[in-house]
């Protein structure tokens, strides 16, 4: 990041302190995370980049959801929604969708969480978004209220995560074990 300030390459330096931020977040330094993408926020918003700035607000949203902060990881993802859909961020769509659906569902709103989850994974099934894909079918799985959608979804999530290699498989399947519904 030092490299990149001294350059004089404000760009570069906002898209590592994303990155920070995931690794922050990943690492449970939660307000770390939130403070870095919050910052790549600002920097990407004086450069005039909306795309990257959505980006970094989606971020703040995930960030603030694992520090159960649902109310501002709400904000946050509506707002990144908005400047994806202005900006030509139709991948990012997907992920902000995601985002707010997740934050809706902690806040006690079920039927706007599916409504957002069932758009996200229209939207990421549109544009190959695979990874949003599954994250639509886990957040709609944790909507529905038959045990046979519920199954569905949650068995459609496991296999594009497994499909992708990632280790959210596993914690989808632990979830779906934990509700007694796996065949």
């Amino acid at each position: 990041m030092a490299l990149h300030r001294e350059a004089g390459h404000r760009f570069g330096e906002a898209w590592v302190k994303i990155g920070l931020g995931e690794l922050a977040a990943n690492e449970g330094g939660l307000a770390d995370s939130c403070r870095l993408h919050a910052e790549a926020a600002a920097l990407f918003g004086r450069l005039g980049h909306r795309g990257s700035e959505a980006w970094a607000i989606d971020g703040l949203g995930r960030a603030e959801a694992l520090d159960g902060r649902p109310v501002d990881a709400a904000t946050h993802h509506r707002q990144a929604l908005d400047l994806f859909r202005r900006h030509g961020g139709r991948d990012g769509e997907s992920w902000a969708l995601n985002g707010l659906g997740e934050a809706c569902l902690a806040c006690g709103y079920p039927d706007t969480a599916g409504a957002n989850h069932a758009e996200a994974l229209d939207v990421a099934t549109r544009y190959g978004c695979h990874e949003q894909v599954a994250r639509a079918h886990r957040g709609l799985a944790r909507v529905a209220s038959d045990p046979e959608t519920v199954r569905d979804h949650y068995e459609r999530a496991i296999a594009r995560y497994a499909e992708l290699g990632l280790p959210a498989a596993e914690c989808t399947r632990t979830e779906l074990a934990e509700l007694s519904l796996s065949c």
